[in-house]
């Protein structure tokens, strides 16, 4: 919820900052298509009332912008901010001991002993093996993170030679 007085210029600055930061990662995760989303939608907001007919609105101030991006629970806090330090963190660790207890190398390996054998046996056994941990951690990160570290470089390896 956005707060009735106007936002310190601090805020604004750190605001802008983040926004900014986080447009470099997505463009260096994503790719230009985020990032270009992103500046279309916030140069409607802001540039909306120029527009005719019922495309145009009333417009956005640019600090009201930044305020909600930055300072209110509908933006970069929202909930999808939430889901990631509650949840996915959990399964990004919980991966993590997996993978340092050798667990995950089992599965790969009886994932190996079903699979390997047959035509096409690497991506085969990364079916098997993301099948067994999506079976138990229901997480798609986590599952990536825990047999892809295996699956994906022995399929490189390997290659057409399968």
């Amino acid at each position: 919820m956005l707060s009735a007085e106007e936002p310190s210029a601090s805020a604004v600055l750190f605001g802008v900052l983040l926004v900014l930061v986080l447009l470099e990662l997505a463009r260096r995760i994503l790719g230009w298509a985020f990032t270009i989303l992103f500046v279309v939608f916030a140069g409607y907001a802001l540039f909306g009332d120029q527009l005719p007919g019922r495309f145009g609105h009333g417009g956005v101030q640019a600090d009201f912008l930044i305020e909600t991006l930055y300072l209110s629970t509908d933006g970069i806090w929202g909930i999808l901010m939430d889901i990631f330090v509650s949840i996915l963190v959990l399964f990004v660790a919980f991966s993590g001991l997996m993978i340092g207890t050798g667990a995950s190398q089992t599965f790969v390996d009886l994932a190996k002993s079903i699979g390997g054998r047959f035509s096409g046996g690497p991506a085969k056994i990364s079916v098997i093996a993301s099948a067994i941990m999506g079976s138990i951690t229901g997480s798609s990160v986590s599952n990536v993170a825990m047999t892809g570290n295996f699956t994906i470089p022995m399929m490189k390896r390997l290659g057409r030679d399968c």
